[in-house]
């Protein structure tokens, strides 16, 4: 299929990906408390300890559990997942006035977190079972009408939740736990199956994002350079520009994340997975380019994970130049293949605090001519992760790399070390339920590049004593459509300065600071979709 039919076909998928994540307007809206699509409320027992008790209610009989006042009930769960509680308070007689109670919970030990309600008798419920006397209370009294609450267990792993009624509360208070267990959509070892089964059983997931985008300097042109092609007058040679469509070009990501998951062990759980991103440009063909990589993760607990991984870019075009990167008759295409490999150890001190380290060791591999160009790098990684408050999240990265030229004898060498802080924020907005919210975004990265050859200026004009600083800024806004489903709406911007100390562009002709200082401007539509 030509590339452009793969751009439109794309295209259509993101439109119509959108249009079948709203909610007809014919369609009833769905609850917190509905399960999510493909997925059903099972029941979950609790440790062992509380009286169980039968409510009647028209003509079923639902297991449920008595939650005395200063009782508590535990329950073991494997996440990601939700929890659904139902509780019923004992009431004294179907005239009782409308009365408040409370239910508290915690998650691994977490901050306690604690739903009010207010409920009134129902109207033919009873308890089969007797209640036990209670203070003011005549027999066995009478349920209240059901109230429920969802809990979410975001992050994999076993966790314990532990539900409390307080110990000033006038009566006790029946309650039902369930937890979600998607539907089975086929049989065989990878059958999709709930949380219950993950810990004997083997399951799928995947994490899909559809991205539609504009960046107005694909090529990364200077200024000039970018004059120069708009007004199609150039001191370079003209072969510069003839494989160039457009200085800013649309494109369509697609980027997809396939894995299967292990069953629960004393060894924690195992993720085998891989990931495949393709970028098509609409104009500029030639420079879109595919992206695969392997990855094997091991989550030993809730709060400690690592990763191993690699990944193979091939054949990815920069775009035609002279192998010298000087001006002259003969430049040629050029283009890279990338290869990586790496490590990732994550760690959760705290429910407000987590933190990352990642190691990775990078190949650059350049076609014949540019050979002067390949390079291996060292980076390392140190991400932290602070959670003040429920709407309000910081990121600090602080990321830095060692690249060292594979260039030899009289060739350039492009050989440098950069540091590079990031500052990120995530304010979330609005929360309308569980699933569904409004939240926006901000991140800064600045990179300081200092190239390392010992080569002199004359030798090596591209990279002696050369300075480099790119600073990227982004800001983004997303709107959390279901448990599965959010589109994001972002802005980037790039901009790098280059300093050759010695030259000045304005006085020296051979100086090349504006060669290599570029801008660049990108918007962004993303889609994102989980699976289950």
């Amino acid at each position: 299929m030509p590339r452009r039919n793969r751009f439109l076909v794309a295209l259509a998928a993101l439109a119509g990906s959108v249009g079948s994540a709203e909610t007809p307007a014919t369609e009833k809206p769905p609850r917190e408390t509905d399960p999510r699509p493909g997925q059903h409320w099972k029941d979950a027992n609790p440790e062992a300890g509380l009286r169980e008790i039968q409510v009647l209610e028209g003509g079923r009989e639902i297991r449920a559990w008595v939650l005395p006042p200063g009782g508590q009930l535990k329950i073991l769960i494997g996440g990601e997942n939700r929890l659904l509680l139902q509780a019923r308070l004992q009431m004294e007689s179907r005239t009782s006035p409308e009365t408040p109670f409370a239910v508290l919970w915690t998650v691994d030990g977490g901050a306690e977190e604690k739903r009010e309600f207010r409920t009134k008798p129902h109207k033919s419920a009873s308890f089969e079972t007797g209640m036990g006397a209670v203070p003011g209370i005549k027999g066995d009294g009478v349920p209240g009408n059901k109230r429920e609450a969802v809990l979410e267990i975001p992050t994999e792993g076993s966790h314990v939740v532990i539900f409390r009624l307080p110990a000033d509360a006038a009566s006790p208070v029946v309650v039902r736990i369930r937890y979600e267990e998607p539907l089975r959509s086929g049989e065989g070892r990878f059958a999709t199956i709930g949380p219950k089964a993950q810990r004997d059983s083997w399951w799928m997931g995947s994490v899909s994002r559809l991205t539609l985008g504009y960046d107005d300097n694909i090529f990364l042109f200077s200024d000039e350079d970018v004059h120069q092609f708009e007004e199609q007058k150039s001191n370079h040679p003209q072969d510069k520009y003839d494989r160039v469509a457009s200085v800013g070009d649309f494109y369509v990501d697609s980027d997809l994340d396939v894995h299967i998951i292990s069953p629960q062990v004393d060894l924690g759980r195992f993720y085998i997975g891989g990931t495949l991103k393709d970028r098509l440009y609409l104009a500029n063909h030639r420079k879109s380019y595919h992206e695969y990589s392997l990855y094997f993760r091991h989550l030993i607990s809730n709060s400690i994970s690592w990763k191993v991984f690699a990944g193979w870019g091939p054949g990815k075009y920069y775009r035609d130049l002279n192998p010298s990167q000087d001006p002259g008759p003969q430049r040629s295409h050029a283009h890279h293949d990338d290869y990586e490999a790496g490590g990732l150890v994550r760690v959760k001190w705290a429910p407000q605090l987590k933190t990352g380290l990642k190691y990775t060791w990078r190949l650059r591999d350049w076609n014949g001519s540019f050979n002067e160009k390949d390079a291996k790098i060292h980076a390392l990684d140190l991400d932290v992760i602070v959670t003040l408050a429920k709407f309000l999240e910081f990121e600090l990265d602080l990321d830095g790399e060692i690249a060292q030229s594979l260039a030899s004898g009289g060739e350039q060498d492009a050989s440098y070390r950069q540091f590079s802080p990031r500052l990120a924020v995530d304010v979330l907005i609005k929360r309308f339920s569980k699933s569904r919210s409004i939240r926006c975004g901000a991140s800064y990265r600045f990179e300081y590049r200092e190239y390392t050859t010992g080569h002199s200026r004359g030798r090596d004009p591209t990279h002696a004593d050369r300075v480099d600083h790119r600073h990227r800024f982004e800001v983004f806004a997303a709107v959390q459509l279901g448990e599965s489903t959010e589109i994001m709406l972002a802005y980037k911007r790039t901009k790098r300065t280059v300093n050759l100390p010695g030259r000045d562009s304005s006085t020296d002709p051979s100086d090349r600071d504006d060669d290599f200082e570029y801008t660049s401007n990108a918007l962004e539509l993303t889609l994102i979709f989980k699976f289950p």
